[in-house]
């Protein structure tokens, strides 16, 4: 057998072995069935998961069009259709799969362009249709009822940012995780097209080059008066948006030298992976989204107190 079959092999049994241990391990919140259950009674949760699958959330996916295949249409298959609408923006129009041309420029140090593009489409077709908008890469698994419950205990109307915050090594700004992705609000929207995007050099125009587009949208969002939220953290203290596949999350604890261990911002909560609530886990590729669909959603771990 191929070295390459065999570490893809080893990989996707770490995954299983680390996901069924997180699944039967952890306490609180846990999706069974696409159904949160907690120790609440049963038509308080009932009402609670109603209010929260009523919010209006659209999401935007940033791909390209050699992904199609082998990356976005298993995001397409699995998380983004719980969202009300969803959009796969490229740089290039295809109208069967679909995606929305936003750039003539191509390439991973093009990512600011169609970034930025993405959401001055929203903001154009989109700004009074939906209280919430994620975005999110092709390698982007998202827990849509653990976002929606999230965004319910928010205020779309707050110039608010929500995701995975970074440190920017070379002058210590701060900055979302585009892998981990994020939600705004439409207020937030709103005043980082109209204020930002038109505030010259601290806000770049869509024809800079350069793949550390994330580092440019904080500093869009400085310059708004948008808030990043530096802690967007369960009640234990465990992060909700991952930069990191789900293995290599849990990895960090032990390597110190990790780059997102180094910069991110909040080195306990990395420490501390993963929360039952997570929203957000990159590198999530191909095939792996299924993976994912299949135990976040679908695997029923055996229920604690029948096994005493």
């Amino acid at each position: 057998m191929k070295t390459r079959e065999l570490k893809q092999k080893a990989k996707t049994l770490i995954v299983l072995v680390v996901l069924i241990t997180f699944l039967t391990t952890f306490s609180g919140i846990n999706l069974v069935g696409n159904t949160y259950k907690t120790g609440n009674e049963p038509n308080q949760l009932i009402s609670l998961t109603s209010k929260w699958r009523e919010l209006n959330i659209l999401c935007v996916v940033i791909t390209y069009p050699e992904n199609l295949e082998k990356r976005t249409k298993f995001v397409n298959e699995t998380w983004t259709r719980q969202c009300n609408k969803t959009i796969f923006v490229s740089d290039e129009h295809n109208g069967e799969f679909p995606t929305i041309k936003v750039t003539d420029q191509k390439g991973k140090s093009e990512l600011w362009a169609k970034s930025r593009n993405a959401i001055e489409l929203l903001y154009y077709k989109y700004l009074n249709k939906f209280d919430w908008f994620f975005k999110a890469e092709d390698d982007t698994y998202v827990v849509m009822d653990n976002l929606r419950k999230f965004l319910y205990f928010k205020d779309s109307s707050k110039l608010e940012w929500y995701g995975k915050a970074m440190i920017n090594g070379s002058d210590n700004s701060i900055y979302p995780h585009g892998g981990a992705g994020y939600a705004f609000g439409s207020k937030a929207l709103k005043q980082l097209v109209e204020v930002g995007f038109k505030n010259g050099p601290n806000c770049p125009k869509d024809s800079v080059s350069s793949p550390n587009y994330d580092v440019y949208l904080g500093s869009c969002l400085t310059n708004s008066g948008i808030e990043l939220i530096k802690d967007c953290f369960d009640s234990h203290g465990r992060e909700l948006f991952h930069p990191l596949s789900f293995q290599d999350e849990f990895a960090l604890a032990w390597d110190k030298s990790n780059y997102f261990y180094k910069n991110s911002l909040n080195k306990v909560a990395t420490e501390k992976c993963c929360s039952s609530e997570s929203v957000s886990f990159h590198k999530v590729i191909g095939r792996e989204q299924l993976f994912m669909d299949y135990f976040i959603r679908e695997f029923k771990p055996p229920d604690k107190k029948s096994q005493r």
